[in-house]
């Protein structure tokens, strides 16, 4: 498991201004330095003998040093927004509820690469939780250490309702409960036009990235409701905001799966009247995985960094740990992207045209993804069904 890479980009900046000078403690400081700032050449006894009254401070922030103001006016419209938000994604329930991993159990699809293995990682190492991987790919991560419970893996068809049943009887039997963690990240990508990617392939694609959700959902979410108190984390993608040529179903299907998370939380809150039941969504842009061969890498890399598996899992993991729900956006400039639905057609044409991405996927981004090994600890009935395909797709390119 390796650190998060350090490198300088547009997201290194944003967190930088989040601490100095867009935080809350520089509502105090701000006002400070304009009385400083106003009053040069006195004293420090001069400056504490005749401090301002209200009038004083008014006419001293909003008159003599309105971009002070201005910045302390961010400031706080910044974090009255991001309390809201925080109240609304946790159904008003905004006390912490963190796991207990003596008695709590995480089961996540799709741990056995990827960002899910860096995740299983995290948490196994870090907090000694109790995990179970479900995945019809064998286990990478490294074995449990430090103490932490041994990793349970079970071989699981996340488009079976059966095999999923079955996998929960066996972590019921493991570890003596069911999970109250729950993170969806099994996923596939299939390449190709509409005219191009198969119906069989289209439909796989969903049973996988989208209503297998609904799958997990039924199987663990009454355990959830039933002690009002869990999280069902959605991995999803950049694409669920935007969908890129030759990667149509992929798109589509995430979509689907961003909607499944809206709807899980608006019915946690309508219907089951379980708010303390967390819900997160992740959706990265191109992460160095064998799927993200699929995408090209960005042009402007200061903008758009491509992603190391382990800085998702690092804002998964401090997710789950945090005890709240949050939608997880990176890199930053990927916050643009819900904008895309809500403004005019205009900005999508520049986002697009900006971004490049109607050249984001092509056959040899496709072709590097399965010539790297993508899809190969899949089961032969998947590789032979879906990444054939692929390859008889793009052969004759190949040639």
């Amino acid at each position: 498991m390796t650190a998060p890479p350090k490198r300088f980009s547009i997201d290194t900046v944003v967190h930088f201004l989040d601490v100095v000078p867009f935080s809350a403690p520089f509502l105090l400081v701000l006002p400070v330095a304009a009385l400083v700032l106003d009053r040069r050449g006195q004293s420090v006894d001069q400056v504490l003998s005749n401090l301002p009254g209200l009038r004083g401070w008014y006419e001293l922030l909003v008159k003599r040093h309105s971009w002070i103001y201005h910045i302390m006016l961010f400031i706080l419209i910044k974090i009255v927004s991001k309390r809201l938000s925080r109240a609304a994604i946790n159904l008003g329930e905004t006390r912490r509820d963190p796991p207990q991993w003596n008695k709590d159990v995480l089961a996540i699809t799709g741990g056995s690469t990827g960002i899910g293995k860096c995740f299983v990682e995290l948490m196994s190492r870090r907090y000694g939780a109790r995990i179970a991987v479900l995945d019809i790919a064998e286990p990478t991560y490294a074995p449990a250490s430090n103490g932490a419970p041994e990793i349970l893996y079970v071989r699981t068809d996340v488009t079976s309702p059966e095999s999923v049943a079955a996998a929960h009887a066996k972590i019921r039997e493991t570890f003596g409960t069911s999970p109250s963690y729950v993170v969806s990240c099994a996923g596939i990508a299939i390449g190709g036009s509409l005219l191009q990617v198969s119906q069989a392939s289209f439909s796989r694609t969903f049973d996988i990235n989208a209503l297998a959700n609904v799958t997990l959902t039924k199987e663990f979410l009454p355990h959830m409701i039933q002690h009002n108190h869990g999280h069902y984390m959605t991995v999803a993608s950049s694409a669920s905001y935007c969908s890129l040529p030759m990667l149509g179903a992929y798109s589509m299907s995430k979509a689907a799966a961003l909607a499944f998370h809206e709807t899980l939380r608006a019915e946690l809150r309508a219907i089951f009247k379980a708010p303390r039941v967390r819900t997160s969504v992740v959706t990265p842009t191109k992460v160095r995985t064998l799927l993200g061969h699929a995408l090209k890498d960005s042009d402007n890399e200061f903008l758009m960094p491509v992603l190391d598996p382990i800085e998702v899992a690092e804002a998964m993991t401090a997710t789950i740990q945090g005890g709240l729900g949050a939608s997880i956006s990176q890199p930053f400039m990927t916050k643009a992207l819900p904008f895309l639905r809500a403004l005019p057609e205009w900005f999508r044409s520049v986002v697009t045209t900006l971004g490049n991405t109607d050249a984001a996927v092509t056959a040899e981004t496709i072709k590097s993804g399965i010539k790297a090994g993508y899809g190969k600890n899949w089961r032969p009935e998947d590789f032979n069904a879906s990444l054939s395909e692929m390859q008889k797709i793009f052969a004759s390119k190949t040639e």
